[in-house]
């Protein structure tokens, strides 16, 4: 007993050959945006789903990837140098050593004290993301603690120059 098969292939409908073509003229039209990706370059960006230019293998083999880490880092090393001519040589070697500024006794020990009583003692609204093992918790201070902060920062106005 013989199957005859007419045909294995099916045919299109109209609609799957629609959306063949809308899908190449959506990727065709995306690239208006590369001025605007090339741009991002030149930027914190750093999705590779959202700029094809990123995401590019054959241009991150090129070196595309280590000429932005070596930009940002020329980029940090400018802006500290800036920076620098106000902040005393002493907090300057503890941050190039360290990589943070620790300045003790900022605030009164009796205002340190009081300001640590009101922030612990109420309950506050806490954000928190986590990348890895890092958790990082925001705590937001509205207009309700500007009070609290106007007295604080009144009183340490100028920690640079205390130290």
């Amino acid at each position: 007993m013989a199957t005859h098969f007419t045909s294995l292939r099916t045919r299109s409908s109209p609609d799957g050959i629609a959306l063949r073509l809308f899908g190449r003229t959506a990727r065709w039209l995306g690239w208006w945006r590369a001025p605007i990706w090339a741009l991002a370059l030149f930027t914190g960006a750093k999705s590779f789903a959202d700029n094809p230019i990123l995401g590019s293998r054959r241009l991150n083999r090129a070196g595309l990837h280590l000429f932005r880490l070596k930009a940002s880092h020329a980029l940090a090393g400018y802006r500290r140098a800036r920076l620098a001519r106000h902040i005393p040589a002493r907090l300057r070697e503890q941050f190039d050593r360290d990589g943070f500024i620790v300045i003790e006794d900022v605030l009164p020990d009796a205002e340190f004290r009081r300001m640590q009583q009101v922030i612990l003692g109420t309950d506050l609204e806490c954000r928190a993301q986590q990348q890895g093992d890092t958790v990082t918790r925001r705590v937001p201070f509205g207009p309700e603690w500007q009070s609290c902060a106007r007295r604080s920062i009144a009183s340490c106005a100028a920690p640079c120059g205390k130290v």
